[in-house]
C-alpha cells in the first residue's frame, strides 16, 4: 500500500464491481419521460421542445422542489399524489443480540485516510463514524394521496437532493419535527387511556 498515493488508494478501494442486471422494474427516468413526450406532444409548434430544453425545465423544477423542502421540510405533490416530509431522528447506540449497533453514519473521508495510514485497520475494516447527534430522513407521505394501491408506490430523493437537505439541516436553516420512538408513542397513548 505504501507505493500507492492516497488518490490511487482511494480509487482502488472505492471502485465498484461491474454493473449487473438491476432488479428495479417499471421505473421511469427523465429520458423515459422525454421519449413519452416526443410521442404524445401536441402538434402545434409552440409546444415542441428539444431534448436540452426539456431537461433544463426538469432540472429547474427539481431545484425548486429541493429549495421548498430545505425551507419548510415538506413538499406536497400536485393533484394529491402524496408528499415528501423530512424528519429527524436521534443518533443512538444499542445492543442487538449481544452485538453493539449504532445508527450513526460513516465518515468515509476520514475512514479512507485512516485506512491509508494503517494497514491493520484496512484489513479489519475499522471505520470512523460522524459525531452527529441527529440524522435526517426523507419519508414519502401516502396518507394525503387519493390514488388506489398506495402501498405499492414509493418516492425517494436522489443523493444530491438529500445532501442539500442535510446541509440545510446542519446549518440550522431547516427546523424539523422529531421521529417518535415506539416507547414514546406508548407513553403518549398511556396519558389518554384514562379518558
Amino acid at each position: 500500500m505504501s507505493t500507492l498515493t492516497f488518490e490511487q488508494f482511494r480509487r482502488e478501494v472505492t471502485t465498484r464491481s461491474p454493473r449487473g442486471v438491476t432488479k428495479v422494474r417499471n421505473s421511469w427516468g427523465v429520458y423515459d419521460y422525454y421519449k413519452y413526450y416526443r410521442v404524445h406532444r401536441p402538434d402545434e409548434h409552440k409546444y415542441v421542445l428539444d431534448e436540452s430544453t426539456f431537461f433544463a425545465i426538469i432540472r429547474k423544477v427539481n431545484k425548486l422542489i429541493v429549495e421548498e423542502i430545505c425551507r419548510t421540510g415538506f413538499f406536497q405533490f400536485p393533484h394529491r399524489m402524496g408528499g415528501i416530509k423530512i424528519l429527524k431522528k436521534p443518533v443512538k447506540a444499542y445492543f442487538h443480540n449481544g452485538v453493539a449497533r449504532s445508527n450513526r453514519s460513516v465518515d468515509w473521508d476520514k475512514t479512507l485516510e485512516f485506512w491509508y495510514n494503517n494497514e491493520e485497520a484496512y484489513k479489519n475494516k475499522d471505520v470512523i463514524y460522524r459525531n452527529d447527534t441527529e440524522r435526517v430522513k426523507a419519508m414519502y407521505v401516502r396518507s394525503i394521496a387519493i390514488f388506489k394501491n398506495k402501498i405499492w408506490y414509493n418516492f425517494s430523493l436522489c443523493r444530491n437532493a438529500m445532501n442539500t437537505v442535510r446541509r440545510a439541516f446542519n446549518s440550522g436553516e431547516l427546523k424539523l419535527e422529531a421521529i417518535l420512538s415506539n416507547t414514546e408513542i406508548k407513553q403518549i397513548k398511556g396519558l389518554y387511556d384514562e379518558y
